[in-house]
């Protein structure tokens, strides 16, 4: 029963980036043309990995991990910042995201599913200065204000571990390694430490590697 609920979230997860490849593809060929026809000079921002909230109200952190190939879609996971006493809780979101220009200004839309199941949508402007990229809310009263995170290293012989600076592991077979580079979105927590997010892709691939994305 538990490897068939697992594969069951595996598929869920990962419909949220495979189920609609055919409209993304499209979509993102568009995406790139305006790029390309009004910003010529100015292409499209590379979002860092992962923020965190610097001021107002909204998610704690949220991680970004382009799609293969992609410069305008990925996945993303965030921290809500919501704690709740009973479960499913929505203290996590994650789903699918995409970089567009329009009207002059740039921004990352996310769609995904929050941790209690009902959908998340959310905008945010991106904002390049001396700092680096910045993320900023384009809703509620207080917006919040989202700064990048120092970079993370994917490392160990496999480039399964998520972690500030290069490590030496062990060079083995396991079939679970090949999830973290298939599914796995690496960044900054709410402690400011460097780790593998825990997106339900991720986690139903772990426990049927097997089965799990192929």
């Amino acid at each position: 029963m538990r490897t068939i609920f697992a594969f069951a979230s595996c598929v869920v997860a990962l419909s949220l980036t495979a189920c609609s490849g055919a409209e993304s593809a499209v979509e993102e060929a568009t995406d790139l043309k305006v790029a390309a026809a009004t910003s010529a000079l100015t292409p499209m921002p590379e979002l860092p990995a992962s923020f965190h909230r610097e001021s107002g109200a909204g998610p704690r952190t949220l991680a970004f991990r382009y799609a293969e190939g992609s410069t305008t879609r990925g996945t993303y996971f965030m921290d809500t910042g919501i704690v709740c006493i009973t479960y499913p809780c929505p203290s996590t979101a994650e789903g699918t995201f995409r970089v567009r220009r329009a009207g002059g200004e740039t921004a990352v839309e996310l769609r995904g599913v929050l941790g209690d199941q009902r959908p998340q949508t959310a905008t945010f402007r991106i904002v390049e200065g001396a700092a680096g990229v910045s993320l900023l809310g384009t809703e509620g009263e207080e917006p919040a204000v989202l700064v990048a995170d120092r970079p993370c290293v994917l490392t160990g012989c496999s480039g399964h571990v998520c972690a500030d600076e290069a490590v030496i592991t062990t060079c083995e077979y396991r079939p679970e390694l090949a999830c973290y580079s298939r599914l796995g979105i690496c960044g900054r927590n709410a402690a400011g430490e460097c780790g593998w997010q825990p997106t339900a892709s991720l986690g139903a691939c772990l426990e049927n590697p097997s089965g799990c994305g192929r």
